[in-house]
């Protein structure tokens, strides 16, 4: 088993009642609802990131999982607390420090408010937000690693929303370390097991490792 824990390359929330805000620079990542009586929408956030694995090309991709440190974790009753990951369709495009609920960068919308995601492919990954803070997992990711090795020039482009964005007038929220945040090792990272291939690009990996750690 070999391990590469590799950071948020860039990463952001989008706000879809806040629309045209920019949250790239902060020092958290934001993901759920907020509401304040009637079912009337104060916060609603889903998270973006993109994660570089093309050092990882040719090795054998067994598992892989986001990993976060939480620092709020908000659920309200009987608030739907199940969420998706998926693919963001534009890797390249979207800028940290312009993306908003309604633009991937200044300027130049969406094709779809909130972010434009693959539903399909890979599978998208179901996770539940937690209830306490601590360290986060979300596993199930290694497809998402092979289709970026295979398809995306080596980028895994993720956003994360929650499956239930209604008007239930009930809170669910979760914060997390941005890769802003000054502490390295509690930023959030994507951690991936892996079978390094033989020869040159064994040795390649073996290289970037030492780096990611």
């Amino acid at each position: 088993m070999t391990i590469a824990t590799i950071e948020a390359a860039i990463d952001s929330f989008i706000h879809g009642i806040a629309t045209t805000a920019n949250y790239g620079a902060l020092e958290y990542v934001e993901l759920g609802l907020r509401f304040s009586g009637a079912g009337v929408k104060l916060d609603w956030e889903r998270a973006i990131a993109n994660f570089d694995v093309s050092a990882l090309a040719g090795a054998t991709i067994n598992s892989a999982k986001l990993v976060q440190d939480v620092t709020v974790a908000t659920v309200e009753g009987a608030a739907d607390r199940s969420g998706k990951v998926k693919r963001c369709t534009r890797p390249a495009d979207w800028v940290e420090s312009e993306v908003t609920w309604l633009n991937y960068k200044a300027g130049t919308t969406w094709t779809d408010e909130g972010g434009d995601m693959d539903a399909s492919t890979p599978t998208p990954v179901d996770f539940t937000i937690p209830t306490a803070t601590g360290t986060w997992e979300i596993t199930g990711l290694a497809g998402f690693v092979t289709d970026a090795l295979a398809n995306r020039a080596g980028t895994v482009s993720v956003i994360l929303h929650l499956v239930s964005e209604g008007d239930d007038d009930l809170d669910r929220q979760t914060r997390w370390r941005s890769s802003e945040y000054a502490t390295a090792s509690e930023r959030w990272r994507l951690v991936v097991d892996y079978t390094p291939p033989a020869g040159g690009n064994r040795r390649r990996l073996l290289a970037a490792q030492a780096v990611w750690h």
